[in-house]
């Protein structure tokens, strides 16, 4: 549900900066291929939310997702 704007007036964001990568990821199809900047960020994101990952999208079209084991 919606958190209750009550509590959300005492919370403030949070900016984290993560590094970058160059170039195109929209044909790589296994996570071990992503750039290490990619993977960092995907472990960061599931250390901050508590779970893992199973699927990563790298690109608009169904056939660009990445199944994470």
């Amino acid at each position: 549900g919606v958190p209750d704007p009550r509590i959300l007036r005492h919370c403030a964001p949070v900016y984290e900066t993560l590094p970058g990568w160059k170039g195109p990821i929209d044909d790589i199809r296994r996570f071990q291929d992503l750039p290490p900047e990619l993977q960092v960020a995907v472990a960061y994101v599931e250390q901050a939310v508590g779970t893992k990952a199973g699927i990563l999208s790298v690109g608009k079209d169904q056939g660009q997702t990445i199944f994470i084991d």
